[in-house]
C-alpha cells in the first residue's frame, strides 16, 4: 500500500527504474510562516537524471505521510515545490509513484526575538516562532568571558519576562 499519489492500481511499471531520489533545501532553519522551495532530484541506477517523471512532496503528520504537492521532473531530473507554511518542526520527503523516496528533511522555525524594557525595568522578549516551554538564554561578556546571566521559559503567547541582575561598574 502506497502513501503518495499515484500509488494505486493501474500505475504503469517504470521502464527505467529510479535508483535514487535526493532531497535538497537551502536550509533546515526557516522563518516562521515561510514556504521554502525544496528540490527533489531523481536519478537512475547509473546516476543519470530522469526527466518528465512524477514526484510527490510529502509531509509527515500524526496520521503518516501525506502529499502536499505534485510535480514533474525537468531535464536535470529535478522537481521543485513550495512547502506548506512552516510554524514549528516539519518533516518532508519526496516520493515517486513506484515507491522510491528520499530521506526525510527536517525544517525548523528560526525563532525571532524582539527585546523591550517594561516600566518596571524588566526585560520583556517577544518571540515569533518559539513554542511555549522553549528556553531562552541571555548571555553577555564579563571580564572577557562569555557568561549566562538569565534563563527563562517562553510563556503561552510567545513572551519571556526576565529580570536581569544589575551590574555595578567601578569608576576610576
Amino acid at each position: 500500500p502506497g502513501d503518495g499519489p499515484g500509488d494505486g492500481p493501474g500505475d504503469e511499471p517504470d521502464p527505467v527504474a529510479p535508483g535514487r531520489l535526493d532531497f535538497f533545501a537551502a536550509s533546515h532553519r526557516v522563518a516562521y510562516g515561510s514556504r521554502p522551495v525544496v528540490v527533489g532530484t531523481l536519478l537512475d541506477r547509473s546516476g543519470a537524471p530522469l526527466p518528465d517523471r512524477r514526484l510527490s512532496l510529502l509531509i509527515h503528520t500524526d496520521e503518516g505521510w501525506r502529499a502536499v504537492a505534485r510535480v514533474r521532473t525537468d531535464a536535470a531530473g529535478q522537481g521543485r515545490a513550495k512547502t506548506l507554511p512552516v510554524n514549528g518542526l516539519a518533516r518532508y520527503r519526496w516520493r515517486t509513484p513506484g515507491g522510491v523516496h528520499s530521506a526525510p528533511w527536517r525544517l525548523r522555525v528560526q525563532a525571532v526575538i524582539r527585546a523591550e524594557v517594561d516600566s518596571s525595568g524588566a526585560l520583556v522578549l517577544l518571540t515569533t516562532g518559539a513554542a511555549p516551554g522553549d528556553t531562552v538564554e541571555i548571555w553577555t561578556r564579563l571580564g572577557g568571558e562569555r557568561t549566562r546571566v538569565a534563563t527563562a521559559p517562553v510563556a503561552p503567547g510567545g513572551t519571556v519576562r526576565v529580570t536581569l541582575p544589575r551590574v555595578r561598574r567601578d569608576r576610576a
